[in-house]
């Protein structure tokens, strides 16, 4: 190269919009980035289910990034069930509680 030549960069960056519909018990396998890989993707009450967490606290961990989630085109909201499995072993809060039904005598 001589004294004279420049030298250019050009960097891009690329987002990918989706949409998705999920129709009764239908699993939705999506890309996270975090995880790099295919994971089964939760909604939100799905997630406050499974975890027994309330949907505020999970939003909050959502925010945080402790839980990832991609949301889709008309802005629902999906969390990854990886992302939640491991939020529920390392914080004792986030397990479901066991119950028991009490018997009317």
């Amino acid at each position: 190269m001589s004294p004279n030549t420049k030298k250019i960069l050009i960097e891009t960056e690329s987002r990918e919009v989706f949409r998705l519909r999920i129709i009764g018990p239908e699993i939705a396998r999506l890309y996270c980035e975090h995880c790099e890989k295919v994971e089964e993707m939760l909604d939100l009450n799905s997630a406050a289910d499974i975890s027994g967490a309330a949907a505020r606290d999970l939003l909050q961990r959502v925010e945080s990034g402790e839980l990832h989630s991609p949301e889709d085109a008309s802005g629902h909201l999906l969390i990854c069930r990886t992302s939640l499995e491991l939020a529920i072993n390392q914080d004792v809060r986030l397990r479901p509680q066991a119950f028991e039904l009490e018997e009317n005598t």
